[in-house]
């Protein structure tokens, strides 16, 4: 019996210096969180993450906090997603209600599914009813991700009521198809209806190249009227993953039309400026009393719809 607690104390004493042995210490833990974060083309794994062991959660919030740039805080909120731990939950958590940066928002809910799944199901649902389409659709979706029969339901209760027809397509991974206007608005002349010049909100919504879904981008759109038959303006594009190009900005070129039609390309302000141009087509249209543009770029097969500000 003696000789056998002396065997379990032994091994129990070897486990316990391999492990001091092995463990990370703070400094080693954020010099590979650093290096990690400024990747251009990650490649770590949620494993790579566990294997910083249980401090890292603190250091993890603490680097965030640190931190001004929005591709590295990304990053920070993403390795949060792959520990079990209440501290990094509480903080998800409040990043998701406090953040008036809807990208930080939509990558602490995504996180929080991650991490937590079922458990907070219904902290995660309370999004559904979000005023930004973007937070409703990550909501839903990672709801639908858990695979969990209460959430499916959620999300199918949810897209019954949503209007927004592009989550709906986005959920279902459909690609989406531009519907007929109900009521194109005319022009007595063939000049450009006056009514182009504005600033325009909406989505930029187009299939993923080599992946299955689709990708939704927040626009916004200035278009100015130059002459009767020309515009000119600019498209700036903020996507809603973190990606190392997540903000764009187009100009338009060589627009012209006639009435509610307009046609052109977009050029991206790229600092090599070897980027092909994206052709578009545009449609002035009027439903419910609100001036949209329901706008093609075949290129990529992608549909924009836009809603004018008052």
């Amino acid at each position: 019996m003696r000789t056998a607690m002396k065997l379990f104390l032994t091994l129990g004493l070897f486990f316990c210096l391999s492990h001091l042995a092995f463990a990370k210490s703070e400094a080693e833990i954020r010099q590979w969180i650093e290096d990690t974060i400024g990747q251009r083309h990650p490649t770590d794994t949620p494993d790579s993450w566990r294997a910083l062991g249980s401090s890292a959660p603190s250091i993890i919030i603490s680097m965030y906090e640190g931190n001004s740039h929005i591709f590295q805080r990304l990053r920070l909120l993403g390795g949060l997603a792959w520990f079990d731990d209440p501290q990094a939950t509480q903080f998800l958590k409040q990043q998701a209600d406090g953040s008036s940066d809807d990208v930080i928002r939509n990558a602490a809910i995504k996180s929080i599914g991650s991490s937590q799944g079922a458990k907070e199901e219904d902290y995660i649902s309370k999004f559904l009813s979000n005023p930004d389409a973007q937070t409703r659709f990550i909501a839903a979706d990672t709801l639908k991700r858990l695979n969990d029969p209460k959430a499916n339901q959620v999300v199918e209760k949810y897209l019954s009521e949503e209007k927004q027809t592009w989550i709906s397509q986005r959920l279902k991974e459909q690609t989406p198809v531009l519907t007929q206007p109900l009521k194109v608005v005319g022009s007595s002349e063939d000049a450009l209806n006056s009514n182009f010049a504005g600033t325009w909100r909406g989505f930029w919504v187009y299939p993923l190249e080599a992946k299955i879904g689709m990708q939704s981008d927040a626009v916004m759109l200035k278009l100015r009227l130059e002459q009767a038959l020309e515009a000119n303006g600019e498209l700036s594009v903020e996507a809603p993953l973190p990606l190392k190009d997540k903000r764009r900005a187009y100009d338009l070129k060589h627009t012209r039309g006639r009435s509610a039609h307009l046609s052109g390309e977009l050029v991206e302000k790229a600092l090599t400026g070897t980027k092909e141009p994206t052709p578009f087509e545009a449609d002035l249209v009027q439903e419910k009393g609100n001036f949209l543009l329901h706008v093609k770029t075949p290129k990529n097969s992608g549909v924009l719809t836009l809603r004018r500000d008052p």
